[in-house]
């Protein structure tokens, strides 16, 4: 006969790289007659990983709730990536946990109240990020955020702010990159027609060799060629749609 069910407090101790540790304390209803050590093991470890994910960490040294940029994101509406560029920028202040980072509620609350509640992102402020040198995939995941949002645009003067011309980036297959990609985000969406004219520039297009940021393995190649956007393929460029759409 199987032993009565027993209330156990499970206090679950996460260490980081580093000299933080977080900490996680929840009740678990179990039957410890019938509970090996190996299931015990998946048990606590399942549990631990729900309650990172849900944001629900406590760091003990200061005993302050702490968010990860995914779960900020998710509680925001926002896309991750535009977390990580505020973070970058000095816009959100986050503890450095390890590999990873935290922010927390206090902060958190302060970034939420003074958010507007449409923050604006156009590609003039893409081409700033490309230019001033930041790293290519987190560039395309800028880009991303930037065709989700204009997506989201609700109002014809949204829609021309976002696709005004943003000027170059100095490096030639960017500016055919942005100048394809603003040409499908903006297209029957714009006040006008010309207001999309810049798109069309020669230095929109890459005249001799394809432009592949990501160095795709040759045995890919044709497989991202035909996922790419023939708005992009005609520009002599290589970037699957994928890099394109929201996750």
């Amino acid at each position: 006969m199987a032993s009565p069910l027993k209330e156990c407090t499970v206090r679950l101790i996460y260490l980081c790289i580093g000299p933080t540790i977080v900490l996680v304390s929840e009740t678990l209803t179990i039957d410890p007659a019938c509970t090996s050590e190996a299931e015990w093991i998946v048990i606590l470890r399942d549990r631990f990983n729900a309650a990172k994910a849900a944001g629900e960490v406590v760091d003990i040294s200061t005993r302050i709730e702490t968010f990860s940029p995914s779960e900020v994101a998710r509680r925001l509406g926002l896309d991750r990536s535009t977390i990580s560029r505020k973070i970058k920028a000095g816009e959100i202040e986050a503890i450095r946990v390890g590999a990873h980072h935290r922010i927390t509620r206090r902060e958190f609350e302060r970034f939420r109240d003074g958010l507007a509640p449409d923050p604006s992102f156009t590609y003039r402020d893409f081409v700033d990020i490309v230019s001033g040198g930041e790293d290519w995939h987190f560039a395309a995941r800028q880009l991303r955020e930037l065709v989700i949002r204009s997506k989201r645009a609700g109002s014809v003067e949204a829609v021309d702010a976002i696709h005004r011309d943003p000027g170059l980036t100095g490096i030639r297959g960017w500016d055919a990159i942005v100048g394809g990609v603003a040409h499908l985000t903006g297209r029957d969406r714009v006040s006008g027609s010309a207001l999309l004219d810049w798109c069309f520039e020669p230095e929109r297009y890459c005249p001799s060799v394809i432009f592949d940021p990501f160095g795709v393995p040759t045995k890919y190649f044709w497989i991202d060629y035909l996922r790419t956007p023939i708005e992009l393929r005609v520009r002599n460029v290589l970037y699957p749609a994928g890099n394109l759409e929201g996750v």
